[in-house]
């Protein structure tokens, strides 16, 4: 039971942040806002460190792998984009504009 249960808190955390990341790279990383690069790059690190850290000690190095393979699949666009995120100010609404 405490296996099923376990799975299921598991399972709901991941849809949280499965949303929670869909929101911030709709609205704050597609706007340029910096918070929001920052914001998923330190939630990338953080669950990157602690969860190799617990798969290590209990010796699941299959985990381990997994996640440095997931690790480069988010790195890679974070870091191309860390210049333009970074570098200036976030950008300004886009209004609907009608060709003249």
């Amino acid at each position: 039971v405490l296996y099923r249960f376990l799975s299921g808190v598991c399972g709901a955390i991941m849809v949280g942040w499965g949303i929670f990341t869909a929101f911030v790279v709709r609205y704050g990383f597609a706007r340029g806002e910096p918070w929001a690069w920052w914001c998923l790059t330190m939630g990338l690190g953080a669950w990157f460190l602690v969860d190799n850290a617990v798969s290590g000690y209990w010796g699941v190095w299959l985990n381990v792998a997994s996640n440095t393979g997931f690790l480069a699949l988010f790195a890679v666009p974070l870091v191309a984009t860390g210049p333009r995120m970074l570098g200036r100010r976030a950008a300004p609404a886009q209004e609907a504009r009608t060709p003249a």
